[in-house]
């Protein structure tokens, strides 16, 4: 057993108190471990980091002292208000002293540049882009996945355009191993004989928007220039939603506000895991920064020309409302599946049933089988010309 260090004993102490992510006020905590470890190691990249979140503390200070604007209530925020983050979060979550942050003002110019593009049209996406050893230039990895979503943007629909961003979080070497191919890890990786090795996972958030494509076909795209299990999720737009202090959160621009986040992930319950993620992470982030982070391809609307047909958008909303009612049929009731069933319009083969009166007279036989047909029907895509009264009559003859 490693022999109890004051040293020890206060990383300890640090490392409990440190939230489980890094969208919380634990800045000082974050600091003084770096500090610590640039007074035992003189590691450069470290000392980058620590100066730059330095200023950022000055810079916070100097703004309190000379009066910076207190903080809004209730009261004062006007109802469907945009969000307007007073800092950035993660490391540089001390320093914006009044105005919108670097996220908020980058979100407000990706969503403009859609503007045009209906929700259906529009798929916030996360894509898992590489593992990085804590001595990886994040920058050069960046700009290799550019090229490899500059293949993505060729696959899409002639004006499409995709906004969003880059992060880093760190993760254990069992949890990227479930999501990567063999092939793509880097050298050395052993997630059997070193589960718990710390390793960075560089990964995108961002909204691709196509006037065609369904998000079955986004995600199949995807899938097909980074493949892996997990590696890939494309979701719907959640509607724009108003918290308790009147501001507007989520949506598509909520995404993309996300998206341009500068926040530190480690989310580890061991202590020490949780300080080696906070020592890696700063390593790594002093190989890029905020010109890294975006990401933009395509023009907008305005500027192509590419009209969107309303009859498409009308087929992706049925399309979409269609899939949610088939991952959440189990949860609808009978009367609810039956008249989903009834004017889904998919169906239709007429089969050669046994006559209905075979089935017995009760009422509980005959709903049965009038239950079997309805089944029959939607499940069926062969017939979508026949309409069911007829193919019941048929049926039942």
């Amino acid at each position: 057993m490693a022999r109890l260090t004051l040293r020890r004993v206060r990383d300890n102490i640090d490392t409990r108190i440190l939230g489980q992510t890094g969208l919380r006020n634990d800045q000082q905590i974050k600091r003084r471990i770096l500090q610590r470890e640039l007074d035992a190691t003189g590691n450069l990249a470290i000392a980058t980091v620590l100066n730059e979140q330095n200023k950022l503390v000055a810079r916070q200070t100097a703004a309190r002292k000379y009066g910076q604007p207190g903080r809004r209530t209730k009261a004062t925020i006007q109802p469907g208000q945009r969000r307007n983050y007073a800092s950035p979060e993660g490391f540089n979550e001390c320093g914006v002293a009044k105005g919108k942050s670097h996220a908020s003002k980058v979100a407000e110019r990706m969503e403009r540049t859609q503007d045009g593009f209906p929700n259906v049209t529009r798929h916030p996406t996360t894509v898992g882009v590489a593992v990085l050893p804590p001595t990886a230039n994040v920058a050069e990895e960046i700009n290799a996945a550019r090229s490899s979503f500059r293949k993505v943007y060729k696959k899409l629909t002639p004006g499409s355009q995709i906004s969003g961003g880059f992060h880093v979080a760190m993760k254990t070497a069992a949890e990227l191993a479930e999501v990567f191919p063999m092939g793509e890890l880097p050298n050395g990786f052993d997630p059997v004989n070193r589960p718990d090795e710390i390793l960075g996972y560089l990964h995108f958030h961002g909204v691709i928007a196509d006037p065609y494509l369904t998000k079955k076909h986004i995600r199949d795209i995807l899938k097909s220039v980074y493949p892996g299990c997990k590696r890939v999720c494309v979701a719907k737009v959640q509607p724009e939603r108003t918290d308790k202090n009147g501001q507007v959160t989520h949506g598509a621009q909520g995404y993309l506000e996300y998206a341009m986040m500068n926040k530190t992930e480690v989310k580890f319950e061991d202590p020490n895991q949780k300080r080696e993620a906070v020592i890696a992470h700063a390593m790594l982030s002093a190989t890029w920064g905020k010109r890294n982070q975006a990401l933009s391809i395509g023009k907008p609307l305005s500027t192509t020309g590419v009209q969107i047909d309303p009859s498409r958008v009308a087929q992706l909303e049925l399309i979409e409302r269609l899939g949610h009612v088939r991952k959440n049929w189990g949860r609808l009731s009978y009367a609810e599946q039956f008249i989903h069933a009834w004017m889904s319009g998919m169906v239709l083969v007429v089969q050669k049933l046994q006559h209905w009166i075979g089935f017995g007279d009760s009422f509980k036989e005959r709903f049965a089988v009038l239950w079997g047909l309805v089944r029959k029907w939607s499940l069926t895509s062969e017939a979508e010309s026949t309409d069911f009264l007829i193919y019941l009559d048929a049926a039942l003859e």
